[in-house]
């Protein structure tokens, strides 16, 4: 039985391109008509870095779903986890630690431990106490 053709209700573009790297014909499709092929083109490669960076939060920082659905609520987590992707790369490389799975314990260790410390100066327990307890030495 023969698939049944369904006709969009929209114009198409066909864009069709060839590799520079290996010369495979490619082919694009678009709705988009006020745009160059070339542009097209850079818009498709394009795509390939975002979904990078998508993959890279999704494995790396646990990014699984959308909390919010409106666009403000989308803007503002993915605003959050680029500043944060940031906060862990600059570590990383300060610390010249290897991989995120070590990276992500280790800060957040850190943060912790520092906020444990922050609390005990903070309710007036004795910060020599705290280091001595945290760090394992005296400061």
């Amino acid at each position: 039985m023969p698939k049944e053709v369904k006709k969009s209700k929209h114009l198409t573009r066909l864009i069709k391109a060839i590799k520079l790297s290996d010369g495979e014909p490619i082919s694009f499709v678009t709705n988009i008509e006020e745009t160059t092929a070339m542009q097209i083109t850079d818009i498709y490669k394009s795509r390939w870095d975002i979904e990078f960076f998508f993959k890279f939060i999704k494995q790396q920082l646990n990014f699984s779903h959308l909390i919010s659905r409106n666009e403000n609520g989308i803007k503002v987590i993915l605003y959050a986890t680029m500043i944060t992707a940031l906060v862990l790369l600059q570590y990383k490389k300060q610390e010249k630690l290897t991989g995120f799975k070590m990276v992500k314990r280790k800060f957040a260790s850190e943060i912790e431990t520092n906020l444990i410390y922050d609390i005990v100066i903070m309710c007036g327990g004795n910060p020599k106490k705290a280091r001595q307890m945290l760090y394992g030495k005296s400061p």
